[in-house]
């Protein structure tokens, strides 16, 4: 995976853009194609870059549960203690902003 990586990022540095290939710019380009461009190169540079992966909200001895931008359900049949969760969840969830909070 790392070499993939670095063939990747070898190759979005060294490729030019397709207007230096061509030489010279057209005199009146479509917006698509600015647009088209202007997301290549984004491309490019974001490939040469890490993935970085946001820290979890909410973490059970040391493993990640809920991340921030997700949506979590809780399902299960009646009484299996569905609200009983969810009041754990908020509860920890509290208690570790108060905690950040008080520092």
């Amino acid at each position: 995976m790392a070499k993939l990586r670095d063939a990747i990022k070898a190759d979005a540095l060294n490729t030019p853009a397709p207007l230096e290939r061509a030489g010279e710019r057209p005199a009146n380009q479509s917006d698509n194609l600015k647009l088209v461009l202007q997301t290549q190169i984004k491309l490019r540079e974001a490939v040469a870059n890490e993935i970085k992966f946001s820290q979890p909200i909410l973490e059970q001895a040391g493993n990640p549960v809920i991340f921030p931008h997700t949506i979590n359900v809780f399902q299960g049949q009646a009484g299996v203690h569905k609200s009983r969760l969810a009041e754990i969840v908020c509860a920890s969830l509290l208690k570790s902003m108060a905690a950040a909070m008080s520092y």
